[in-house]
């Protein structure tokens, strides 16, 4: 069985996951390598299922489709004995498909990015929105951050103008180190001061309907970590 490669494949995409993340940044050649090795996990497995069977084929790919008839379609040209035979795998593999799912598409999603970045071009990613950092004093907003990168902000004391024309002194700001959506507060003198992310830059595939990369490969990587638990305890 393929089982220690399709586990070597997700952990190494667990690993760029991570890094991902971290660094909110990804390669174009990079999306396309987690994208195969996605895929790859997939089609692993469905080699090993067909090995299973009863009525082995020679050639096959994981069945997938955007409508139940079209994944039924597919499932009978590549693993035409699975119902019959082991209806619990046939069961998860359907519970991959769009029409379990609620409509969800990320497996369809998935494998056309896959053909598409590996028969057509390396699929575009951009960023979109900002990051949108605000500094706020006892609830009351005093300093905004929009795509401010590698910043440290020292300031001297704040005071507040009461409706009677008065100030009251709320102490020193503190010093906060600012990144993007990352904020670390180096010196805090002041427990007044709070802060909040307004909004996330987002990190998106794009195309004719955007998809936000971390999340989209997030999911992609639990569904498939789930079902590789799920066939393996099958074949045992």
């Amino acid at each position: 069985m393929s089982k220690a490669d399709v586990d070597e494949l997700l952990k190494d995409i667990e690993e760029q996951l991570i890094s991902i993340k971290k660094y909110k940044k990804i390669t174009k050649v990079k999306l396309k390598s987690i994208l195969e090795n996605l895929r790859s996990s997939l089609e692993y497995m469905a080699q090993d299922i067909n090995s299973a069977l009863s009525k082995k084929k020679t050639r096959i790919y994981f069945p997938y489709g955007d409508t139940k008839e079209i994944f039924k379609e597919r499932i009978n040209q590549n693993l035409p004995a699975i119902q019959s035979e082991y209806p619990a795998l046939y069961d998860y593999i359907e519970h991959l498909q769009p029409h379990k799912n609620n409509g969800d598409k990320w497996l369809v999603d998935m494998c056309r990015m896959t053909n598409d970045a590996k028969h057509k071009k390396l699929l575009e990613v951009k960023n979109e929105g900002n990051d949108n950092v605000i500094l706020s004093s006892g609830g009351i907003p005093i300093f905004g951050f929009i795509d401010c990168e590698n910043s440290i902000i020292k300031a001297p004391k704040i005071y507040v103008r009461n409706k009677d024309g008065s100030l009251t002194d709320q102490g020193m700001m503190g010093t906060y180190y600012i990144d993007g959506e990352n904020v670390e507060i180096i010196e805090e003198n002041n427990p007044l001061v709070d802060f909040s992310i307004v909004e996330k830059k987002k990190l998106v595939i794009d195309g004719k309907t955007p998809i936000e990369v971390i999340p989209f490969l997030e999911k992609c990587f639990n569904k498939i970590s789930q079902f590789s638990t799920d066939v393996y305890t099958q074949l045992k």
